[in-house]
This record gives structure tokens, C-alpha cells and sequence, in this order.
């Protein structure tokens, strides 16, 4: 798909054919919290992890990985005429809870990391998403957005642009980003589909005509057949998925999984997509380029489903 599109030029004006800017547009960020991201910057973020802390200023002069693609893809999203101040919902998956202050007292790293991990494997009770303004009031006390304490999904924060997105992603509490691992991380990227497609199927009671889900991951540890289920399923939303590889990959999963559902997901390695002489043109053509093709098939298929019915 968008394999005829030469540029962003062309790639902005199809788009723009296939009426698919804000508000008809509507974009949601994703952020993978998963413990892979600690071993996945050995290349690409001389071997810290993709998460570390950057503390001088928004972007500041050594971003990490997640900071710089968020960037990027704001530049991106501007060379295909999606404005700065463009609302952008950001939320985070395969997070960990917060550790309690009589479980950290006395214990050991590894020992944290494993009663943290039996916690997120485990199954919990159904609990109610909170509200976008309760989510963002949990951010200010230092609380998880997103997969922890507050239930599987939260809602997801509302800001302005890109830079509001990488001001949130900046404010997030650290404990979060020791993220689940083995089983606990598996399903991340299904559960981040299963998100998208609710809120796709929301945005389009609201006049939407398509959402675009943007997921930042490592790429690593997927539950391929939970994903490609998940994938399958929301065939039936109006939802783009586009998976930004942000560590050293390999990203073959990735690649397998978008071969395979092209109808609604897009893998992109970032780095690579970042080496060229206009970045955010490139960038911009390997993320976007399918999405006037999969929001036609997408009509075509719900104009099948009313004529069969």
C-alpha cells in the first residue's frame, strides 16, 4: 500500500483527497513500557536504556530514543499538513504498578522486579477506567498512567501537538518504565490494538473517519498470535496502526505482523527511516503512506457489510 506515492508532497495532497486531516483525523500515542526497553539501546543509545531519563529541558541535547521519535513524528505529521496544536491522546501499556513503601524498604532489586512481575502476570479484578482529568491528577502525585493500578487501560491524556505528548512523556513517573516483562509483556501490543479500536469506534460516533494509532516499542517479546488476532478483530474499526521501532531491533516480528494485517498496521524502523537528508519528509512517507489506502478499504468493506445487510 502507498507504494505509488513518490514523496510527502504527494503523500500530504492524498490525504488531503481522502479527507483524513483533523478532526476527520484523530490521533492516539502509545508508549511501551515493557522491560525490553532496558537491553534494546545497546546500538542506538550507547547500551542505556531506551527510557532513561533526560532532564535538560523538553527535547534537551541527548534525548533518549521515545523523546526523539515523538519529536520526529510531530515534525512528520507537519509535512503532511497535520497542524501543531493537532489534540494528540497519549496513554502508556506494559507498565508496572508503584512499588509500596514497606515492599521497597529492605529489598533486594531483583527481588522488587520479580514481586512486581508475579503482580502484573497475575490476574486482577475488573476495576473502572478513570477519567481523563483523574488520569492526568494521577500523573501530578506520581501515579501509573495507563496498564497498573488504576486497571488495565486509563484513559488516555489529551494534549496539544507533539509537544504537549513529549511534555507528558517527560512527566511520567520513573517507576513505570521498569514495565512488565516475559508473559506480562506478550499481549502489550494486542491489548494496545484492542485500546485503539474502541476508541476508533468511539471517535467515529463523534464524526471521525479514521484514528491513527502510533505505537512507540522496542519490538521485542510479542505475542504474535495474540496480535494478529487482535488485528484481525478491529478490521471492523476505522483505526491505522503504525508500529515505530525505536530500539536496535531486529524488527522482523513487526514486519511479519504488518505483511500480514496491511489493511491496518504499519511497521517502521525509525532509525532507519531518520538517516536520510529530510528526516521528517522520510519518516513521514514510511509511517503514512499506506493510510489513503487502508481508510478506502475500510469504506469499501463497511459499504459491503450495510449493502449485505
Amino acid at each position: 500500500m502507498g507504494m505509488t506515492l513518490r514523496d510527502s508532497d504527494e503523500l500530504a495532497l492524498a490525504i488531503s483527497e481522502a479527507n483524513l486531516e483533523p478532526p476527520a483525523l484523530r490521533i492516539l500515542l502509545g508508549f511501551d513500557c515493557a522491560a525490553h526497553n532496558r537491553r534494546a539501546g545497546q546500538q542506538v543509545f550507547s547500551g542505556r536504556p531506551l527510557h532513561a531519563a533526560n532532564n535538560g529541558g523538553l527535547l534537551g541535547s541527548d534525548p533518549n530514543p521515545y523523546q526523539l521519535a515523538i519529536f520526529m513524528l510531530g515534525k512528520a505529521l507537519e509535512t503532511i499538513g497535520i497542524g501543531v496544536a493537532t489534540p494528540v491522546r497519549c496513554f502508556c501499556y506494559n507498565t508496572m504498578p508503584p512499588p509500596s513503601a514497606s515492599s521497597a524498604a529492605g529489598s533486594s532489586e531483583e527481588e522488587l522486579e520479580r514481586q512486581w512481575t508475579e503482580r502484573e502476570t497475575s490476574p486482577r479484578p475488573p476495576s473502572r477506567s478513570p477519567s481523563a482529568a483523574e488520569a492526568m491528577a494521577d500523573i501530578s502525585e506520581g501515579n501509573v498512567v495507563g496498564q497498573g493500578h488504576l486497571g488495565p487501560w486509563a484513559d488516555p491524556v489529551t494534549t496539544v501537538g507533539m509537544e504537549g505528548a513529549l511534555a507528558y512523556y517527560n512527566g511520567l513517573p520513573s517507576y513505570i518504565f521498569r514495565g512488565a516483562r516475559g508473559a506480562g509483556a506478550a499481549g502489550g501490543l494486542a491489548h494496545a490494538v484492542e485500546y485503539g479500536a474502541a476508541l476508533a469506534h468511539a471517535d467515529a460516533t463523534g464524526g471521525a473517519r479514521r484514528t491513527l494509532l502510533l505505537l512507540l516499542t522496542p519490538g521485542q517479546g510479542i505475542d504474535s498470535v495474540a496480535a494478529r488476532t487482535a488485528l484481525h478483530a478491529a478490521v471492523e474499526a476505522p483505526l491505522s496502526v503504525v508500529a515505530v521501532g525505536v530500539g536496535d531491533g531486529p524488527f522482523h516480528e513487526l514486519g511479519r505482523l504488518a505483511t500480514a494485517s496491511p489493511h491496518n498496521l504499519n511497521a517502521v524502523d525509525f532509525h532507519q527511516a531518520t538517516t536520510t537528508k529530510f528526516p521528517d519528509r522520510e519518516l513521514a512517507l514510511e509511517a503514512f503512506r499506506v493510510l489513503p489506502e487502508q481508510a478506502e478499504l475500510s469504506a469499501m468493506l463497511q459499504a459491503a457489510r450495510s449493502w449485505g445487510s
